[in-house]
């Protein structure tokens, strides 16, 4: 009989006791995987999902710009509870090496997960206990022009192997989906998003994608480590015709149409606190076709929220997706 119990539960998953808890958060345990039957169909740039931009924040009192005047729900209320599968991340790196997220020291410091880290853990744990998610892209952009005038700042400049290294501490590398997977035998990113397009459903469910926000130094830096981000972990933001593009934050309504028929993922901010009118901005986005809507206002309101019509989590790009797409298939 015991030998008949223990064949029967053969299928359940024991934990290791010696091995290190998940997310470094003791006793997490996988969630069940859901199977999803149109992942091998359908791509990345077929979904429309709810982002949320500076997505740590807590705005500080006096708040000294009307911009800056809105409060973001923790991330695992914005991932679990609000459908949120984009979020972005300011960096800025203490002299002692340490990563820090908020957005103006001093005058714009308050945020929901101040250390790195911390914030990794949050959307670590979702997706372990949610693995079959829509592909959740964060944006994280070195926030360090203010930094080496502030007291225990340093720039970021040159220290791009820590961001990594402290991203692979919290999260398993089979969880990040690479610039090396999205190259996918094709000679650079450009070139496979123009002739594969983006990643099927199946090879980026359940992963995190990490972008730099960046279109100057930062940028250039990180690419001259590694011109073809061969080995990487960031993508780079990106635009038409430059051989990294793959991720575009911030793109116009009127820029979407060609970036997305080039087989980009494209990020666009579509409201903002103190903005005169949310409603048409967001509209336009949607409309045009946008993956991946960042807004202040994530959770629903009386007032004005970045509402996504016709499917929680996630729904079909009206610009991409298939006439028959449903929401179900994509989450």
């Amino acid at each position: 009989m015991l030998l008949f119990l223990l064949a029967c539960s053969g299928s359940e998953t024991i934990p290791d006791s010696s091995a290190p808890p998940l997310c470094g958060v003791d006793g997490l345990l996988p969630g069940k995987v859901a199977s999803y039957p149109k992942d091998s169909e359908l791509h990345m740039g077929m979904l429309q999902a709810r982002g949320t931009h500076n997505s740590y924040h807590i705005p500080t009192e006096p708040t000294l710009d009307d911009s800056w005047d809105y409060t973001q729900p923790p991330l695992t209320e914005q991932l679990r509870d609000l459908g949120v599968r984009q979020i972005e991340l300011d960096l800025h790196l203490r002299e002692d090496g340490g990563l820090e997220v908020f957005h103006v020291p001093v005058a714009d410091p308050g945020s929901t997960c101040l250390n790195f880290t911390d914030c990794l853990r949050e959307v670590c744990s979702y997706s372990v206990e949610y693995p079959s998610h829509a592909p959740v892209l964060i944006w994280m952009e070195p926030k360090d022009e203010l930094d080496e005038a502030a007291l225990g700042y340093q720039s970021i400049l040159g220290h791009y192997a820590d961001v990594e290294a402290a991203i692979l501490s919290v999260l398993p590398q089979e969880m990040v989906y690479t610039p090396d997977d999205w190259r996918r035998g094709e000679a650079d990113l450009a070139t496979a998003s123009a002739t594969l397009g983006p990643p099927l459903l199946a090879d980026v469910r359940g992963k995190v994608l990490f972008g730099l926000l960046d279109s100057s130094e930062h940028r250039e830096a990180y690419l001259a480590e590694s011109p073809d981000l061969a080995g990487r972990l960031l993508f780079p933001d990106s635009a038409l015709n430059q051989p990294f593009a793959a991720l575009v934050k911030d793109a116009g309504p009127e820029d979407m149409p060609a970036l997305v028929a080039a087989g980009l993922v494209v990020t666009s901010n579509v409201d903002g606190a103190g903005n005169a009118d949310n409603v048409a901005s967001r509209d336009a986005a949607l409309a045009g076709g946008v993956h991946y809507a960042a807004t202040d206002f994530p959770a629903p309101s009386a007032d004005y929220w970045m509402e996504l019509p016709g499917g929680e989590p996630v729904r079909c790009n009206p610009l991409t997706a298939p006439t028959d797409c449903v929401a179900a298939w994509m989450e």
